[in-house]
């Protein structure tokens, strides 16, 4: 019985000393970021660094955060910032946000409020650190502008994973009652002819990347680069309109897209009557739109779904038969 209490008191001895020293580890990783951060010209006040949660997690807990680069004027305030893991568990590390922040970007603040808002990273055990999975949600926030306009959602969920393929990530989003701005409704929707909120948004898809994401690629090395998106499946509500979308587009060593996604859209006569009044069309082409729309839409004996695929090809982007104008590059 001896015995087994001097092994207890030894392990925990040993225990307390890794939990110790992986503390003292962690802080000197945040501290050797920030002096990098500062090495780079950036603005970086941090009133304290601490790490808590003996004996079984690692809490690093960042106070009075205010980073800035002098030379965009983007700059982000926050009361604290905390990244969480188990120690057992090193390559799990969850992010937590405050309630409240602020964004300086683009000559405007961006004031966020949200009732939680986190974010985890997985990677695979070993040097290189391989990304394994993220994961990132936001309920109940709002983004309010200095430029006087807002938006709101009541959840936000962003995901990645490593799929199958090699080096390649499956990606998911999905946002729900979502407020748009005043400003973004009256150039799409400037008749008023849709609620002020989209109902829901949600997307899946599948990067193939031309390597993996890792300490190197992140850590000065060429990034990956997407070499094939495939939308799985791409869906979104606002009112009475329900669009979706499915397809897969290579990007060649050129950054050029080339492939196809098809669209799938109910009630295409709002859509159309919309693009007609937006001005995302000239007056004259109105007719033309409506009637390209009806066509395709009884072309698979569905007149009240408009089916179309958006191609990329030789530079360009096409709906049908019209060029809607260059390809970005990817």
């Amino acid at each position: 019985m001896r015995g087994l209490l001097y092994l207890i008191l030894a392990l925990a001895a040993v225990w307390s000393g890794y939990w110790f020293v992986g503390a003292s580890a962690v802080e000197r990783g945040a501290d050797a970021v920030l002096d990098e951060m500062r090495a780079q010209g950036l603005q970086v006040e941090v009133a304290d660094v601490a790490t808590r949660g003996f004996p079984n997690r690692f809490d690093t807990t960042a106070t009075g955060i205010v980073l800035a680069d002098p030379v965009s004027g983007v700059a982000w305030t926050a009361p604290f910032f905390q990244i969480l893991a188990l120690s057992y568990k090193p390559n799990h590390v969850i992010a937590a946000l405050p309630d409240s922040q602020s964004l300086r970007i683009a000559g405007q603040t961006l004031d966020i409020v949200s009732e939680a808002m986190r974010a985890s990273v997985v990677v695979e055990a070993g040097t290189a650190l391989t990304l394994d999975r993220t994961s990132f949600v936001a309920k109940t926030a709002q983004v309010t502008s200095t430029a006087g306009w807002r938006v709101a959602l009541k959840d936000a969920r962003f995901a990645t994973r490593q799929s199958g393929d090699d080096f390649a990530h499956d990606v998911g989003i999905a946002a729900t009652d979502i407020v748009l701005p005043d400003a973004f409704r009256a150039s799409v929707d400037p008749g008023g002819l849709m609620p002020d909120r989209l109902d829901g948004v949600r997307l899946d898809a599948t990067l193939g990347l031309d390597q993996p994401v890792d300490r190197h690629t992140l850590g000065g090395g060429p990034p990956p680069r997407v070499e094939r998106f495939v939308l799985n499946a791409a869906t979104l509500s606002w009112g009475d309109i329900a669009l979706s979308a499915t397809g897969a587009v290579d990007i060649g060593a050129d950054r050029l897209p080339v492939g196809d996604i098809t669209f799938a859209v109910t009630q295409w006569r709002e859509v159309a009557q919309m693009v007609a009044v937006s001005g995302l069309v000239a007056p004259a082409y109105a007719p033309t739109i409506q009637a390209l729309f009806q066509s395709l839409a009884e072309a698979d004996g569905k007149p009240e779904v408009l089916t179309a695929p958006i191609s990329f090809r030789a530079g360009q982007i096409w709906f049908g038969f019209l060029p809607l104008g260059p390809a970005p590059r990817i």
